[in-house]
């Protein structure tokens, strides 16, 4: 079999082991901005309570529920069965 020249086989295999640590990055990443983003909605939900509008206060309470759900998923991924 000819390999075009300047073609490594195992080229893919180096790119999936650089872009592990990449992701790994990205993941911390993301989970600091959700968790920054839950204890704002969270401040937010209970500093403004007396002069909320009825409906607003209905759509925090919403997005504090979705925020709690996907903050549990992420700290089960980082210290759950998924953590190798």
């Amino acid at each position: 079999m000819d390999m075009p020249l300047g073609k490594d086989p195992k080229a893919g295999e180096k790119m999936d082991k650089l872009s592990i640590p990449q992701i790994r990055v990205f993941l911390r990443h993301l989970t600091y901005l959700v968790t920054v983003g839950f204890f704002f909605v969270l401040a937010a939900a209970f500093l403004n309570k007396a002069d909320m509008d009825p409906s607003k206060r209905d759509l925090i309470s919403m997005l504090i529920g979705v925020l709690i759900s996907k903050w549990s998923t992420i700290i089960d991924f980082w210290f759950g069965a998924s953590r190798k």
